[in-house]
């Protein structure tokens, strides 16, 4: 394809409202195994996907419905709250000795400030409204480098493309080439695709709408497994206090690098990811912590749920001592996403992540947005 400085070019503005992501395909059940025999800390996870497949309508209601009676059945919600709107939430833990102690380091003062506003569950995925405040500043600028960098570029473009408002607003993305831009700014969605106008489907100055644009863009360097301790860090800083005794193990892990002790291994760590298109429709999002039902001990103790925008991301809180010890097999289900039977931008799609690797890794972010109109405001 020729240079963008030697074809003439369009730069589209693109109505969110009118647009939608995603294709249609569905994971199924996640079976895992708890291979402790590998951890004595009882954490190391083996994860196996059975072959996914595409549900008609029909069966995916059923699904639905299934993944309901599964939560309704095992867990109880004992944290739900809006990321922005309404009143603040300030986590806190009882003072001792008339000092305030850090969740993750166990400091106290003077040893440590808490001078920050600690975000519980970070600001780039929307949180306005939530914060700790046992979280010592040393520990919080740790994480802010070391484990929520990691998530926020594992989104990539699609922070932007789902208007996810972060510190600064709506971040803007680029592609290491510099030939492929998005932007959201006063209110519309700006992609500046770096393409000739037949390759988009338009015809001279009429676009042959409506029509599906499908792009590519990749995401910044990131660390999987740092991507999973920032989930993981979340769901501890929500944590009641009550539960913290028995997360002191995962409060370790969370906050040290990568440790060659095969104590501290995850063989496998499975994230369990929705994507509902559409113009955003879980909003500015919501987080939950699931507990286990007192007398069920064949499931992980605590899930963590986060839904922001057009994502939802659950996974089991690791290296909990009320888990099982030994070789255990889990059954989970993704948290179910209920949409109307009518629902114009399509259907669900489910997969399964393996966010174990501790190898740096780009991966390539393919969208479709479906065009209603295609307006022409510029040429190069």
């Amino acid at each position: 394809m020729s240079s963008p400085k030697n074809e003439q070019q369009k730069r589209q503005v693109i109505s969110w409202a009118e647009g939608s992501l995603g294709t249609v395909k569905f994971g199924d059940v996640v079976e895992c195994a708890n291979t402790a025999e590998r951890d004595p800390l009882g954490a190391g996870l083996a994860l196996r996907l059975r072959r996914g497949r595409t549900l008609g309508v029909t069966e995916y209601n059923d699904r639905v419905e299934q993944d309901i009676a599964f939560y309704k059945a095992n867990y109880d919600i004992i944290f739900d709250e809006k990321l922005s709107g309404g009143r603040r939430i300030s986590v806190s833990d009882p003072v001792v000795n008339g000092l305030r102690r850090c969740r993750f380091c166990g400091r106290s003062q003077p040893l440590v400030h808490f001078r920050k506003k600690a975000h519980a569950i970070p600001e780039f995925l929307g949180n306005k409204r939530i914060f700790l405040k046992n979280e010592c500043d040393e520990c919080n600028s740790w994480f802010s480098v070391e484990v929520e960098d990691h998530l926020a570029k594992w989104f990539g473009p699609l922070r932007t493309l789902c208007r996810i408002h972060g510190k600064r607003g709506v971040p803007s993305h680029k592609s290491p080439d510099g030939r492929k831009s998005i932007e959201f700014k006063n209110g519309c969605l700006t992609i500046d695709v770096g393409q000739r106008p037949d390759d988009l489907g338009f015809s001279g100055s009429n676009p042959l709408c409506p029509f599906d644009m499908k792009l590519a863009m990749p995401t910044q360097s990131h660390i999987p497994l740092r991507a999973a301790k920032c989930l993981v860090k979340a769901a501890c800083s929500i944590l009641p206090t009550e539960e913290l005794r028995h997360f002191v193990n995962t409060m370790k892990w969370v906050r040290m690098k990568e440790s060659p002790d095969q104590a501290w291994k995850i063989i496998t760590f499975t994230i369990l990811c929705s994507f509902t298109p559409g113009p955003r429709p879980f909003g500015d999002g919501v987080s939950l912590l699931l507990r286990r039902k007192p007398g069920i001990l064949r499931l992980p103790y605590m899930l963590f749920v986060i839904a922001t925008a057009n994502f939802i991301l659950g996974t089991l809180i690791p290296f909990c001592s009320k888990d099982l010890a030994g070789s255990v097999s889990y059954k989970l289900h993704h948290f179910p996403v209920v949409v109307p039977k009518d629902y114009r931008y399509g259907l669900v799609e489910y997969s399964v992540l393996d966010w174990a690797s501790t190898s740096a890794e780009v991966v390539d972010r393919p969208f479709v947005i479906h065009i209603e109109k295609a307006i022409e405001v510029g040429k190069y």
